[in-house]
């Protein structure tokens, strides 16, 4: 049988997470110029939200409604008494508070839910689109629903980012914050607004994923490495550079599951991560440019 059609739609699936992840990180650093290492832990609130919601008898697509709303929230506080805080202190000090947010977050889930994997058993996640059975493609509802998903979250936030009036107040931000100051930018409001859309990317990616892989309070610290790295392989600052890299990531993973073992993807993941970055630690777009 060709596995390739296969394989090929797993590391869209994945990939379509990591993309996600990724821009969220990007987009807080190109704009509030700080590194969230805490972005993985609001990823895992995500999917715990969609958790207890689901459990709680409210439909799937409600619970992605309830993640996104609440986790904004969240977002609207972290970002007033940790993230504005350190705007203007050294990259030092940027990284111990969202490190230690992430720590804070991550054992305040381990006292929660425990450390045990938890399912949410979303009816998407077990049924099967026959119609892709004909060119070698068996997957579920749930999946696809996660490649759909990354695509329409991609489109809608370039048209934010180009049409909106917010938007192109976020992307002169990016490129030039002294000289929206002098044009009476709120910067405070932007960057307010560039980690919710953040934090709720990465929310949306827990809560997408969350069905069909188990849930459990350290599952971001894994992506999180990864995202990180997608970060400075797709360019900081550029969007689109993120969301590539995330894609390849998802297909260098999926062929290495199903070419070599499993139990390496990870590994070969990082190794072609740690490589690319030594040949081309610019990005894959030549040089560092901070693009919308």
């Amino acid at each position: 049988m060709n596995v390739l059609p296969q394989t090929l739609f797993n590391g869209v699936t994945i990939g379509s997470i990591y993309a996600v992840i990724a821009v969220g990180l990007n987009l807080v650093l190109g704009v509030l110029g700080v590194v969230n290492f805490a972005q993985g832990e609001f990823y895992m609130l995500g999917a715990f939200i969609v958790y207890i919601f689901f459990f709680m008898g409210f439909p799937y697509w409600v619970c992605i409604l309830f993640a996104l709303l609440i986790i904004t929230v969240v977002g609207v506080i972290t970002n007033q008494l940790v993230i504005k805080p350190i705007l203007r202190k050294s990259f030092t000090t940027q990284i111990l508070a969202t490190l230690g947010l992430s720590l804070l977050l991550q054992n305040t889930a381990l006292m929660i839910w425990g450390p045990t994997p938890r399912e949410i058993p979303v009816p998407l996640t077990y049924k099967q689109i026959t119609v892709l059975h004909a060119v070698g493609i068996y997957s579920t509802y749930q999946r696809l629903l996660v490649i759909i998903s990354g695509l329409v979250l991609f489109k809608a936030l370039d048209l934010f980012v180009k049409r909106t009036k917010m938007g192109k107040a976020i992307r002169a931000v990016s490129q030039n914050k002294e000289a929206c100051l002098i044009v009476g930018i709120d910067l405070n409001r932007i960057c307010l607004v560039s980690f919710c859309i953040s934090v709720a990317l990465a929310a949306i990616a827990g809560g997408l994923i969350g069905p069909i892989t188990l849930i459990a309070p350290i599952m971001g610290s894994i992506i999180l490495l990864k995202a990180f790295a997608l970060v400075v392989m797709g360019g900081m600052g550029n969007i689109k550079g993120s969301i590539f890299s995330g894609y390849i990531l998802g297909l260098v993973e999926s062929f290495t599951a199903v070419y070599v073992a499993s139990i390496w993807k990870d590994g070969v993941a990082f190794l072609a991560l740690t490589v690319f970055l030594l040949v081309k630690p610019e990005g894959i777009f030549g040089h560092r440019r901070r693009e919308f």
